[in-house]
């Protein structure tokens, strides 16, 4: 585990973004669900658990005779280790480094794979998984006050700590892409599959006579699956270094079941599975065993695996494997299914053999039992991944769905969704994407307490050409990086005489900044104040320091005490993130690969929560320049001195002036030594008449606390949220 700014190298989990929340809420508690889009087959995963013969220690090390690929579902991995690994998920240990290492010293060779677009019959599991998420968000906010006093308590007694009894948990929304350009900058191999990788995963391990590393219970129904199927759950990394987990094999699972392996994504459906309505089958399955005279003793999950096997062994013999038995399937259950009184049965009776082989299909295109078109499949696939293996999912939700799925995080619920404010960023993204036609994209975001849709119409070429001031062609978005560029530019209010000015590593936190202050100025109705343009910059140097070569002793001191968080913080991180998410999103299709937020560890130091909030609170009480950069050297007041120029150029009057800070221009020279050495915090300036008002309300009370004493926090990331936390709404 990593607890010291020295040891900030390029990985993912250096990210201490993921303290995010908006870190707040980064960390709270063990979900219920997986928070992957699938929901897995119903009962397979208690019935595999009840027979422990059907997997199999497996480990390996560097004495091993044989190398080994690993096949592993990115997905499942990142929000496995997201819930397992909190604490040192939350605080930067470098994970994804030392878990591809120690693969690699055990002679094992990863390849991860990752969700592509949405598949459109997964629609209704994603919109029910945001609603979830929504959720979550209130109920954090109605338990903020039990939240800290337990997690007060906790430090003493971890027994009673918040995590034994909440469900909260919420993943920050840059996790995934950071894990996929860290794996890249680890020269591991990264697939971005045209939609979910599940049926990748396994056709590759196949191919390379690999093992599948995922958390899917889907996985078992495989009937080709290499080597076989190691759970995330089972699954671990050691020191030594060794790996192990257990192993299970279809055919092992077939033997026990008594059927043939290549049946089993037929088992599996009529279990039922994110692709197949268990209602449709449950009923009729059982009601044919009893009619049938096989006893049903129970009927709780972990038993339904034994009635399905029981009903297929008996229909089966009687046809072969061949693509009668689907046939002989819908002969048995459609007559029950007419006879019963489920609503629209007459329709669930005609296209229950369709939404059988449809199922199948996914698991097995080759299947015996169904009749596909391989080749022209396989022609499409390959031609998908080609043009996207790039590209982060939502882009390929763009491309195949026309969707846009904003993120849901730790946000103020009363407000509009942090996502609106970086709309713009995201009409341009629609219009690069849709080039030829003025695109519409159907964005599903936050609308108060619920999930909402909005249509949102990209940039059209009229719009486009008035914001660069001249006409512009289809083809010329396609072709002209110029053109493309300087548009980018301009949607984020800046010039590149601007941004020549400072570092490129630097380019980000300055476009980024400065789209969010003109953003909140003319779309949000709602100036940013000067003190929080100056945390947020703060805390991204302090962020990307050791990239641009600051070490540890240049920067401001660290700041162990408890921020004491509030609406207003948490929402402005909330946007600010949302800014970040889709520059990143748009700069892939108008820079390339490499480039911009892609750029080597970047991205991984683009936002870390604790810092933003710990500097928010200082700035928002009025601490001096001098107290908020205190223990930096030279060079860093310099270069804060410097940026702040850059990040408010021609944007004075968008900024609210609520401290005057008094710095003087660095044209005028250095700073004088002097200015440094202020220690009593500044008083807020009282309004001009003609000066605009923030919709704030005079009532609201503002956190009177100031920052405590430097301790040594607990590194359990629910004591992060209980750093004496007062939840005001400013």
């Amino acid at each position: 585990m990593m607890h010291d700014r020295e040891r900030r190298p390029n990985t993912f989990f250096t990210l201490r973004y993921l303290v995010t929340v908006t870190f707040l809420i980064c960390c709270v508690l063990l979900v219920k669900i997986p928070l992957s889009e699938s929901m897995g087959i119903h009962g397979l995963s208690s019935f595999i658990q009840e027979h422990s013969s059907l997997g199999k220690h497996k480990s390996w090390n560097e004495n091993d005779s044989e190398d080994s690929c690993f096949i592993v579902d990115g997905n499942a991995y990142v929000y496995h280790y997201a819930l397992q690994c909190k604490t040192d998920w939350t605080y930067g240990a470098d994970l994804v480094r030392s878990h591809v290492i120690a693969l690699r010293q055990a002679r094992i060779t990863p390849v991860f794979l990752f969700d592509g677009a949405l598949p459109q019959d997964k629609e209704a599991t994603r919109i029910k998984r945001y609603r979830n998420y929504i959720e979550k968000v209130v109920s954090t906010f109605n338990s903020l006050k039990q939240i800290n006093d337990s997690n007060k308590t906790g430090e003493e007694n971890p027994e009673d700590a918040i995590q034994y009894w909440g469900d909260l948990y919420l993943i920050p929304p840059l996790t995934l892409e950071v894990v996929v350009q860290t794996l890249r900058e680890l020269d591991v191999e990264v697939i971005m599959c045209r939609g979910e990788a599940d049926g990748m995963v396994a056709e590759l391990a196949e191919e390379r006579d690999g093992y599948v590393v995922s958390k899917d219970s889907d996985m078992h129904v495989y009937p080709h699956l290499g080597k076989g199927y190691l759970p995330l759950d089972l699954f671990s990394i050691g020191k030594d270094p060794i790996v192990s987990g257990t192993l299970y094999q279809p055919q092992v699972l077939a033997s026990f079941l008594r059927i043939d392996t290549s049946m089993l994504p037929l088992f599996g459906t009529l279990l039922g599975n994110d692709y197949f309505d268990i209602q449709m089958v449950r009923y009729p399955i059982m009601e044919w065993c009893s009619a049938h005279g096989f006893g049903l003793k129970s009927q709780s999950s972990a038993q339904w695996p034994k009635y399905v096997a029981e009903f297929l062994r008996t229909i089966v013999p009687k046809n072969g494997i061949d693509k009668e038995v689907i046939g002989a399937v819908v002969k048995e259950l459609k007559p029950i299914i007419l006879a019963s009184s489920m609503n629209q049965r007459q329709e669930k009776a005609d296209g229950l053999e369709q939404a059988i082989i449809c199922s199948i299909e996914r698991y097995d295109s080759t299947s015996p039992l169904i009749t596909t078109d391989v080749e022209a499949k396989q022609a499409i696939e390959l031609s998908s991944l080609l043009q996207a293996g790039q590209l982060s999912r939502q882009i390929l939700d763009i491309v195949e769905t026309q969707t846009f799925w904003s993120f849901i995080f730790l946000e103020d619920l009363s407000k509009e969704s942090s996502c609106v404010a970086s709309q713009s960023l995201r009409q341009y993204l629609y219009t690069l994407v849709h080039p030829n036609a003025t695109p519409t994209v159907t964005e599903y975001l936050r609308e108060k307490q619920h999930l909402a849709t909005v249509e949102v119409p990209g940039l059209s070429l009229e719009a486009i050409g008035n914001i660069i001031h001249k006409p512009v062609k289809a083809d010329d978005l396609l072709k002209n990086y110029k053109l493309r560029s300087e548009l980018f530019l301009s949607l984020h209010n800046t010039t590149p005489a601007i941004l020549a000015k400072a570092n490129t590593t630097l380019h980000s936190l300055i476009l980024c900044l400065r789209y969010l202050i003109t953003s909140s100025h003319e779309n949000i109705n709602r100036q940013l104040a000067n003190h929080e343009v100056i945390g947020l910059l703060v805390a991204g140097m302090k962020s990307l320091g050791p990239h641009i070569g600051f070490a540890p002793s240049d920067m401001p001191s660290p700041d162990r005490s408890k921020p004491s968080l509030n609406k207003r913080a948490i929402h402005l991180a909330a946007q600010y993130q949302a800014v970040l998410y889709s520059s990143y999103l748009l700069g892939q299709l108008v820079y390339g690969p490499g480039q911009y937020l892609q750029v080597t560890g970047v991205l991984a130091s683009s936002y870390d929560g604790l810092e933003i909030h710990t500097s928010l609170q200082h700035a928002r009480v009025g601490a001096h320049l001098s107290r908020i950069l205190a223990g930096s050297s030279t060079e860093f007041k310099t270069m804060f001195c410097h940026l702040w120029a850059i990040v408010t150029d021609k944007l004075e009057h968008a900024i609210s002036p609520v401290f005057d800070y008094g710095l003087p221009s660095l044209s005028q020279g250095p700073v004088p030594a002097k200015y440094w050495t202020r220690q009593t915090n500044l008083k807020k300036r009282a309004k001009s008449s003609g000066e605009p008002k923030n919709d704030r309300s005079a009532k609201r009370t503002t956190a009177k606390s100031s920052p405590g004493q430097a301790r040594e926090p607990n590194k359990n990331v629910f004591n992060v949220l209980s750093f004496g936390c007062s939840f005001d709404d400013e």
